[in-house]
């Protein structure tokens, strides 16, 4: 892990009974779609993604990748992903505005010290990622799992966890097929992170 110094210019808990649960969903606290999957150092979560330079003294306007956008002024310290590595950055400043956090980081407090910056990811350890809800799961927790029903029957793995109005589990087959299975409590019926598999209770042409 890479710390300081100027970069060069140039991402839960087992699942309970549902019947009485809310729907489980792959929770986006700390997480995107490229989200906590290690490069070096240890899994990491993705808390932000810098859009663009915010006026003249180092200011980053930053979306959040999180389900609680004020958590952005919480945190003290952030890693920034610039290829294979990460960047320590010390946070000076965060203001919240219009959905964004508008970030300065200690020794980068110039427009010119933060150019090239943009689309780039900054992370927090997942030791430093705030609990989850009930019912919710990291993203990164899901992806490899094995998909199986009540029966026993392997439908296949997890590969992506796609996030919709409903987040649906982007399953590959053992013959290669792709499926799309909704997370909602009708079809999924239990996560367990432990075994690693979710089973599920399919309706006539859901794994078709």
């Amino acid at each position: 892990m890479k710390s300081a110094g100027k970069p060069e210019p140039d991402t839960g808990t087992p699942g309970a009974p549902l019947s009485d649960q809310p729907a489980p969903r792959a929770s986006q606290p700390e997480v995107s779609p490229e989200d906590a999957l290690s490069t070096t150092g240890g899994v990491f979560f993705n808390v932000g993604r810098i859009q663009s330079p915010f006026g003249l003294k180092g200011e980053l306007n930053v979306a959040p990748l999180t389900d609680y956008p004020e958590r952005w002024e919480e945190l003290q310290e952030v890693w920034m992903l610039a290829g294979r590595e990460r960047i320590h950055l010390r946070i000076k400043s965060v203001r919240l505005h219009a959905g964004r956090a508008l970030v300065c980081f200690t020794d980068y407090e110039s427009r010119t010290a933060v150019e090239g910056w943009n689309g780039r990811y900054l992370q927090i350890p997942r030791a430093d990622a705030r609990p989850l809800p009930p019912g919710a799961y990291w993203m990164a927790d899901l992806v490899g799992l094995s998909i199986v029903t009540g029966e026993g029957q392997v439908v296949g793995t997890v590969r992506e966890v796609l996030q919709a109005g409903n987040d649906l589990l982007e399953v590959v087959t053992p013959t290669g097929q792709e499926l799309l299975i909704p997370m909602v409590k009708e079809f999924v019926k239990h996560i367990d992170l432990e075994r690693r598999q979710i089973v599920i209770e399919p309706i006539p042409g859901l794994l078709e």
